[in-house]
């Protein structure tokens, strides 16, 4: 299929012209294969592969990728109705819950891109590993792929000009579970100087969050027959934001923004955040070798999450962890948790929290993500050696641990 797209292509151009582009469209393609033992769900153990690769031309990207689970070992006292290896695979190897919706195929095509971000026009559609809203402190690194079973197809369209612009997310184009935007204004668009400076507004909402789970008579959560938890109450969540930045530089290798963000999470709290992004790309042919930066301090009331959207927000949602650090740690609706937290307080209203926040992302032609994060707030703190989860890529697959020192 790919040659047969190729010919055409050089068909339609000049025979020099077709050639330069094949060779750069082999200069910036990427191929990536990963394989990994894992007991998904208790039906047995499965083989999990993935070949990706990934296709870069100009300002379009397209990513393709075969995710495979091949049963090596099946468990037959999993699952309901379901314990024999054929009732779990087809042709007794290829598992049939990856393949048994319409939208699970979607996740053949992992990506197709347009532009880059902040760049005239903005397009990511597919799989979703990093996607951010303005300077990412409510909605930041979003990944709409967590769940093995079910495949979403989002997409994040941005378009920017001289005297403003909108930044759009969805999680899914079929049944959208979380939408965003940013719509922001450049008051000085005719002037060279001041016209690096922005005002913008932001809205985000999850339209069925949970806000309660059922739980049996012993207070453990009830799970449904694929081992899921049952949500017992769920209605919209909404998080909303002003914003200003001023772009101190920015150019095709680096980027230097200051803002400040002062966010809100309906029935949770309000957060500050003043900061500085850098975003560092350094100019080595072939290879995609990106740093990025950030550095903040935050002020933030009882209940307020900072980047409450985040990289592991499609799991979180539903199960958030309740004093991970502690032994009574329970498990609530990543709102509920945070409401609780808000309503809790000897006064809501005032200031809870308030310290430091650094993040260093280096990502190598997306093959390699890694990271650190130091946070640092009066009455709070990460314990050293803590671990974090994040998605560092905009577009790889990429999953990265981030130790807290």
């Amino acid at each position: 299929m790919f040659g047969t797209v190729l010919s055409t292509l050089a068909r339609s151009l000049s025979h020099a012209s077709a050639l330069r582009s094949f060779a750069a469209l082999r200069r910036h393609s990427r191929r990536v294969h990963r394989v990994g033992l894992t007991n998904i769900q208790g039906e047995g153990l499965y083989a999990s592969t993935i070949v990706s690769t990934e296709f870069n031309l100009g300002p379009v990207g397209l990513g393709l990728a075969l995710p495979l689970n091949l049963l090596v070992w099946n468990n037959d006292a999993c699952c309901d109705g379901e314990t024999s290896r054929g009732s779990k695979t087809y042709s007794d190897v290829i598992r049939k819950r990856d393949w048994d919706e319409l939208q699970d195929y979607f996740k053949l095509i992992r990506f197709v891109r347009y532009g880059h971000r902040r760049e005239p026009v903005y397009v990511l559609a597919g799989q979703l590993w990093g996607a951010t809203i303005g300077h990412g402190t409510s909605i930041n690194r979003c990944a709409n792929s967590l769940s093995l079973d079910h495949t979403k197809f989002g997409l994040a369209l941005d378009l920017n000009g001289q005297w403003g612009g909108i930044e759009t997310l969805t999680d899914s184009v079929v049944s959208p579970m979380l939408l965003a935007a940013r719509v922001y204004v450049r008051p000085f668009g005719d002037t060279e100087f001041l016209r690096r400076w922005a005002i913008g507004v932001t809205a985000a909402t999850d339209r069925t969050a949970p806000r309660s789970l059922a739980r049996n008579f012993d207070g453990s959560i009830q799970q449904d027959t694929d081992g899921n938890p049952v949500i017992a109450v769920n209605d919209s969540v909404w998080a909303g934001g002003i914003d200003t930045e001023f772009e101190v530089l920015r150019n095709t290798i680096i980027s230097l923004i200051p803002y400040v963000d002062l966010n809100r999470i309906a029935g949770a709290g309000n957060g500050l955040h003043i900061g500085v992004l850098t975003d560092l790309n350094l100019p080595i042919p072939i290879l995609d070798i990106n740093v990025q930066a950030r550095l903040e301090y935050r002020v933030m009331q009882a209940g307020y999450i900072p980047e409450y959207f985040d990289q592991a927000y499609d799991l979180g949602r539903v199960q958030y962890a309740v004093n991970p650090s502690d032994a009574s740690s329970t498990y609530l609706p990543k709102f509920a948790a945070a409401q609780n937290a808000h309503n809790a307080a000897a006064d809501p209203s005032t200031i809870d929290r308030q310290g430091y926040y650094a993040e260093l992302a280096f990502n190598f032609a997306g093959l390699l993500q890694v990271g650190g994060v130091y946070q640092n707030y009066e009455g709070w703190a990460l314990l050293p050696g803590a671990t974090q989860v994040k998605a560092i890529d905009t577009f790889q697959a990429g999953i990265a641990a981030f130790v807290s020192f």
